[in-house]
């Protein structure tokens, strides 16, 4: 029997411009390991939210991740494991998304924060 490859995931980072979804893990692994690295990235999409999966009391939203068709294969067929560290997974606002947010001013947060109640930010973060 083989053994399961094993991903670590190691974060996650969310941007407000749209890019194209990463559409092979292998291409994206190959690009990684031709320019000598350990890790590399995907990219993807986040679906909208089902309201239930807010939980407006705790402040927090479960989601799901989009993964590359050929990497969920693989998952699905057990060749490969996603592991996630024991203390959590990071989440960070993108450079991006934290240029945009620093960008709007008062009045323009306020309005986004009410609009996307589930959202937070604190200024100088």
């Amino acid at each position: 029997m083989t053994q399961k490859r094993q991903i670590l995931l190691t974060d996650l980072a969310f941007h407000t411009r749209t890019g194209q979804p990463t559409s092979s893990f292998a291409r994206a692994e190959e690009k990684a390991v031709k320019a000598n690295k350990l890790q590399g990235r995907i990219y993807g999409h986040l679906p909208k939210p089902d309201p239930k999966d807010i939980d407006r009391k705790n402040h927090t939203i479960r989601f799901q991740i989009n993964l590359p068709p050929d990497l969920l294969e693989q998952v699905k067929r057990g060749e490969v494991e996603l592991v996630m560290p024991k203390e959590g997974l990071p989440i960070y606002a993108g450079p991006d998304t934290q240029d945009h947010i620093k960008s709007m001013n008062r009045k323009e947060r306020r309005k986004f924060l009410h609009k996307h109640p589930t959202r937070t930010w604190k200024p100088g973060e």
